[in-house]
């Protein structure tokens, strides 16, 4: 991060929001940009994970919990007992 970087960034300098901040300015990055496509996320999301399982569905349902996931002890915690 860069020396002039605030303290309340936690974002790298190469992140989009630090190149919209520095395009754009931080007053109008803040009071302008964000309002305008912060309601648009919610459906960003949901055309990502639509997209993830049109693309990868049937590697997901088939194989839920794989000894490949990565999460330790995933496998184990939703195994009833």
């Amino acid at each position: 991060m860069s020396s002039s970087s605030s303290a309340s960034h936690c974002w790298p300098d190469s992140s989009p929001a630090r190149i919209g901040e520095k395009k754009l300015g931080r007053e109008t990055y803040e009071s302008g940009f964000l309002p305008k496509i912060g309601p648009w996320a919610p459906y960003g999301l949901l055309f990502t994970i639509v997209v993830l399982f049109g693309l990868q569905g049937g590697t997901i349902t088939s194989q839920p919990l794989d000894s490949t996931c990565p999460w330790p002890g995933a496998r184990s915690s939703l195994r009833p007992p």
